[in-house]
């Protein structure tokens, strides 16, 4: 009896560090706070991206696909850079190659698509679930007309989360 309090002591313990405390403590991982202000470069790319493709569920994928190729991510090597997780400057979220948690490549996208202005802050909605034991954060989009996606540039891709 005495064991299956301990472990029953131990999931709580996990499930209010994980889901409760480091939404507090995590930059963005609450709720993504886009920048207006972008890297030079990644403002370039989305400046390209906004005249050459008219779609805006297109849009989306495109630039998804921007910030995929740019950033990886794995649970461990999550864990050998635990100061990216902070990153608050889109700046320093930009220049910052690699192993990335997903609240940055959210941020990324978010902010690169208030900058393109298909989209305002008022349509784009932080989401979370769990993703192997871990708290995970996807966006949930609303386009003018109503209709909504959800986005997770993170791995899961356009419309899936998991």
């Amino acid at each position: 009896m005495e064991s299956l309090f301990v472990i029953v002591l131990i999931i709580i313990v996990y499930i209010g560090l994980m889901f409760g405390l480091s939404q507090f403590i995590i930059p963005n991982l609450r709720k993504v706070s886009p920048s207006r202000n972008l890297p030079q470069e990644f403002a370039r790319i989305v400046d390209q991206l906004n005249q050459t493709v008219k779609d805006d569920k297109e849009f989306i994928a495109v630039l998804c696909k921007v910030i995929a190729k740019r950033y990886h991510s794995t649970r461990i090597k999550m864990l050998l850079y635990p100061r990216r997780f902070f990153i608050t400057s889109t700046s320093a979220m930009w220049t910052t190659l690699g192993t990335q948690p997903c609240h940055i490549w959210n941020t990324l996208l978010a902010s690169g698509l208030i900058y393109s202005s298909r989209f305002h802050e008022k349509n784009i909605a932080t989401k979370h679930t769990v993703v192997n034991g871990c708290i995970h954060q996807y966006l949930h989009l609303t386009f003018s007309n109503g209709s909504s996606l959800d986005v997770d540039p993170w791995g899961y891709g356009i419309g899936k989360v998991p």
